[in-house]
């Protein structure tokens, strides 16, 4: 069966507001939810959202920008993902590899100097010490 543009449209609005792929099946019946999927990419205008970009395209100054925003500033993540275009999925990431990154020192501080280690896991000496006091506290 060939859906006509108006339920298209009516079905990717109702995503659009609901956010649920399978809570617009339920409510509207059709279609399924890869259908969905589909019609979300094929017509971006009826789903008026931006593309997300893909992790790749973020620059290490950006992702260092965001994980300030997000740490040491409190933003909320779902606001700075919202803002820059990337998931918050992603922006989680991030913060994890980035906390990752002050166990990896720690565990190495003794066989190298740790001025090496920043330099090799690309990390602010005080981003460094931040992250190992919050490791600390928790």
């Amino acid at each position: 069966m060939k859906s006509t543009q108006e339920q298209i449209s009516t079905a990717l609005i109702l995503l659009k507001a609901i956010g649920s792929p399978n809570k617009v099946v339920q409510t509207l019946g059709y279609p399924s939810a890869p259908v969905l999927y589909h019609w979300r990419k094929k017509y971006p205008e009826y789903y008026d959202v931006p593309n997300q970009k893909h992790w790749i395209q973020a620059p290490t100054e950006l992702k260092h920008t965001i994980i300030k925003r997000c740490l040491i500033k409190g933003e909320p993540v779902k606001l700075v993902a919202k803002e820059i275009g990337y998931t918050l999925s992603l922006i989680y990431r991030w913060i994890r590899k980035y906390r990752e990154k002050a166990v990896i020192i720690d565990a190495l501080k003794n066989k190298y100097s740790l001025p090496d280690l920043l330099k090799k896991l690309n990390l602010a000496k005080s981003s460094y010490y931040y992250q190992k006091n919050y490791l600390c506290r928790g």
